[in-house]
Order: structure tokens, then C-alpha cells, then sequence
């Protein structure tokens, strides 16, 4: 089996735990990394943990302002939202 694993250090600066979901969003939205963009990592890690019997409230929030995001026309999209 292969996995990839992420792991938190809660005690650098750059962790974002701490952050409002508004402030989470924006950087979710903005970010891109070498597994491709966050906003696609999020809603596969959701469905994933769906897939397993798992829920984690914040993140579920977070990835259903995300898709909800993606299903509004252009113009009405928040600004940091990725365009099609």
C-alpha cells in the first residue's frame, strides 16, 4: 500500500488552524501546490472521509463553500475563486 501523509506542526508559523473559515477559504481558493490546487485536495480529502464513515464539521464547511462556489456563474464567484 502506498499513502501520503501530511503532518501537522502546530507550532510553526506558517500553520493556518487558527484561521476563520473566511480566511481559510481565501487561501484555499489561492493556493496551488505540487499535488495540484488545494481547492481540488479538499473536496477529494471530504470525499474520501466520506467514503470511510468519517466527518470533520470544519473541513465538510469548508469544501461545501468551495463546490458551492464552483456552481455559481463567473460573475458572481468570490473574487479568489477559481475560474472555468
Amino acid at each position: 500500500m502506498r499513502a501520503l501523509v501530511y503532518v501537522v506542526d502546530r507550532s510553526h508559523p506558517q500553520y493556518a488552524g487558527r484561521l476563520d473559515l473566511e480566511q481559510q477559504l481565501h487561501l484555499v481558493r489561492q493556493g496551488h501546490g505540487q499535488s495540484g490546487p488545494n481547492r481540488d485536495y479538499v473536496v477529494a480529502t471530504v470525499r474520501e472521509l466520506e467514503q470511510q464513515g468519517c466527518r470533520d464539521a470544519q473541513l465538510h464547511a469548508i469544501a461545501r463553500r468551495l463546490t458551492a462556489a464552483d456552481a455559481r456563474p463567473p460573475h458572481d464567484r468570490p473574487s479568489d475563486a477559481p475560474s472555468t
